[in-house]
């Protein structure tokens, strides 16, 4: 199934789900799968909903990433209402001993994105170097792909 995600930017900070599991602490972008019905975007404003709890406004494609023989798409977006940290999506309730480990929304500082085991890192490694010009918008003039690569998202 694809998947998308959004990138969410504020005060020099990156919207990240902590991941705990099997022993491992790790982040990746808020995300899911695209429902039946559902195209990306859509997908991309309703898990911010659900894993962050903000509703956003997406302004455009920032990363396409190929992994597993499955599309996700990542969107830059601007938080537009809500309040972050009371996402109510199923998985944010996933306790850390579970075979899924735990889900926490956390603001990530943008010079700390690759030292927080974002993924996927080549996005990360992006998203730090953009961060670094100050220039979010930057990334909607030239969409990453990425294709598999070897660490989990």
């Amino acid at each position: 199934m694809p998947r998308a995600g959004v990138i969410l930017v504020e005060n020099e900070c990156v919207a990240a789900v902590e991941r705990v599991r099997s022993g491992s602490r790790y982040h990746v972008l808020p995300g899911g799968q695209v429902e039946p019905g559902e195209d990306y975007v859509d997908a991309a404003v309703r898990e911010a909903a659900e894993e962050l709890g903000v509703d956003v406004r997406v302004e455009g494609l920032v990363a396409v990433v190929h992994f597993h023989g499955r599309e996700q798409r990542y969107f830059l977006a601007r938080s537009v209402g809500g309040r972050f940290g009371t996402g109510d999506g199923p998985e944010m309730n996933s306790p850390v001993d579970s075979e899924s480990g735990s889900y926490r929304a956390v603001w990530l500082p943008t010079g700390f994105l690759l030292a927080a085991d974002l993924r996927p890192r080549p996005l990360a490694e992006r998203l730090q170097e953009s961060a670094s010009l100050s220039s979010w918008h930057s990334l909607l003039a030239d969409p990453l792909v990425i294709h598999e690569w070897a660490t989990d998202l």
